[in-house]
């Protein structure tokens, strides 16, 4: 059973959620790009979900000055013999423009910017 945290729902990954985690860092600096990778391993069971899941969230920033995010999770599932699955992940992020505040949400491949 899923971890409630809003009543009798989950959502968010449940009351101590991937944002409350921590995650291991590594720092790479490239000509083209400066990159920093987030790794985590979700134990079996935590929060209520079956099976280890490893995540990891690789943010780039390239010479252009372009911020790339790319998000993977892979967890095995025991009624599939053990193969790995691919888990959705979506990045929320928050961005300021000139003192103003602008909600960004990741769907699929593409980014959309709410005014």
């Amino acid at each position: 059973e899923l971890a409630c945290n809003a009543g009798d729902l989950h959502l968010h990954g449940g009351v101590t959620g991937f944002d409350r985690r921590i995650w291991h860092a590594t720092t790479h600096e490239g000509e083209d790009e400066d990159c920093v990778v987030l790794r985590y391993r979700s134990p079996d069971g935590e929060e209520g979900y079956p099976g280890e899941l490893t995540a990891q969230a690789a943010y780039r920033l390239t010479e252009h000055d372009e911020l790339m995010i790319e998000l993977q999770a892979t967890t095995r599932i025991p009624e599939w013999g053990g193969k790995p699955a691919s888990c959705r992940q979506e990045e929320e992020a928050y961005l300021d423009t000139e003192g103003e505040r602008h909600w960004v949400f990741r769907r699929q491949s593409r980014f959309h910017l709410v005014w």
